[in-house]
């Protein structure tokens, strides 16, 4: 590429920010909305804006300069369904 320039995409899931665990905490039945978010994709649990970051700082570093033109998915295997 002309100007190195590489360009990447982040598909997350539910992230777990203070925005979702507030929206757990004021379901009507909090525990149930939780089990059901923890349980949404393949690999039980919700990803942290650090595992988020940690995807698009191994994007950014050179260790993926060859990696370009792709979109990853931070899902827990959601799209392998």
């Amino acid at each position: 590429m002309k100007d190195n320039i590489r360009v990447n995409v982040i598909a997350p899931t539910v992230v777990l920010t203070p925005l979702v665990q507030n929206f757990i905490d004021t379901a009507p039945d909090p525990k149930a909305m939780a089990e059901r978010m923890q349980n949404f994709n393949p690999i039980p649990g919700m990803p942290t804006s650090g595992d988020v970051a940690n995807a698009v700082l191994f994007l950014a570093s050179d260790d993926a300069k060859w990696i370009t033109g792709h979109t990853l998915p931070i899902d827990g295997g959601y799209v392998a369904l």
